[in-house]
Order: structure tokens, then C-alpha cells, then sequence
């Protein structure tokens, strides 16, 4: 869903500039297209860094006919590989389209992939999930998170195959019912 607005037009243009088929993106009027401004200084002595990030969030709760809408077409659509549902703002799904998104990826033997600030209750039992260490913390209720200690309490209650644990510098975890834990190192640069 995207509204009918200048950043919804620029995504569709940017997607359709790259060979992504936008056919199924719905265009409405009572929507606004989130968007993320990030405000910059940069000088002759220091480099480049954010001062501000403004978030223009859409809390316009999704209603039931276009998340059926939205559901039907991804059901009759072939050759998917997998589903990722992204809901960055906790209002745009409910808990009737997950199960319909569900049951669509069982009943075409692929994965789905979620991630949710708010709503992490709503996608467990997925594939795999994304999630950050606060976000973490505050699912399995203790003030800190510990991926070897806690890694195993939050992979069995979010009834997950797998979980990534983005952790900023340190880099990402994958916790798995199957294998042992993983840990992927990023390489840290200085911010300001």
C-alpha cells in the first residue's frame, strides 16, 4: 500500500525503473506513504554526520477489504519464493490477515519472513524473524538481552525456525531450533 502522494509515486517509479512489477501496489487516497528524512551537517573539519531523523509514519489502521484485497493477490500469484511482511508501525495488519498470510505460505510450501517493532506477538510461529536486542529484551520481559543466555528462551517463544538478532556494532546472531548459534561480526565504523 502506498497513498497517493509524492513518495508513493517516487517508490513505484523507483521499482518500476528496476524491473519490479508494481502491478499489485494499491494506490489510496486516505493512505500516507511513510517516510524517513535524514538531516545532515557536514564542514571543512568534521565529516558528513545526522543531526535529525524525522519518521512520517501512516497510523491509519489498514481495513478489512484491503487486507483481504491484499491477501487475494498474493494467493494467485505464481512462483513465489518466499513472503516477507515488514511492519515497522504495529497498525497496518491484523492478527486475521497474518493467519490468511499463514496459510497461504503453507499451502504453497514457502517460507515467511517478518518483522515488526510492535507486533511481535502477531508473527511468531514464522519462518524466520528479524529482530533487535531491545526488542528482544522486551518480549522475554527482562531490561537486557543476551543472545547466550536468553537466545534459547526468545527462539522457543517466538516458535520460530529462526531468529536474527541484529545487535548495531556488534553485528547479527542467528538463533536456530537446529543448529548452534551464529554469530555474524560487522566491522564497526566511527559515528558522530
Amino acid at each position: 500500500i502506498v497513498g497517493d502522494d509524492s513518495a508513493g509515486n517516487e517508490l513505484v517509479n523507483i521499482l518500476g525503473e528496476k524491473g519490479i512489477n508494481t502491478d499489485l501496489v494499491l494506490k489510496r487516497d486516505e493512505y500516507t506513504t511513510p517516510k524517513q528524512m535524514h538531516i545532515s551537517v557536514q564542514g571543512d573539519h568534521y565529516p558528513k554526520q545526522d543531526v535529525l531523523k524525522v519518521n512520517t509514519l501512516n497510523t491509519l489502521q489498514t481495513n478489512p477489504e484491503i487486507l483481504n484485497q491484499i491477501s487475494d493477490s498474493i494467493e494467485k500469484l505464481d512462483g513465489l519464493a518466499v513472503i516477507v511482511l515488514t511492519d515497522r508501525i504495529g497498525c497496518l495488519v491484523s492478527k486475521e490477515f497474518i493467519e490468511k498470510i499463514k496459510v497461504i505460505a503453507q499451502k504453497q510450501n514457502i517460507p515467511i519472513i517478518g518483522d515488526s517493532e510492535n507486533n511481535l506477538a502477531q508473527i511468531k510461529d514464522f519462518s524466520a524473524i528479524t529482530i533487535n536486542e531491545q526488542e528482544s529484551a522486551n518480549f522475554i520481559n527482562k531490561a537486557l538481552f543476551d543472545v547466550g543466555t536468553d537466545g534459547k528462551e526468545l527462539l522457543s517463544k517466538l516458535e520460530c525456525e529462526t531468529v536474527f538478532v541484529t545487535q548495531g556494532a556488534k553485528g547479527i546472531s542467528v538463533l536456530s531450533r537446529n543448529n548452534p548459534l551464529v554469530h555474524l561480526p560487522t566491522e564497526a565504523i566511527e559515528v558522530y
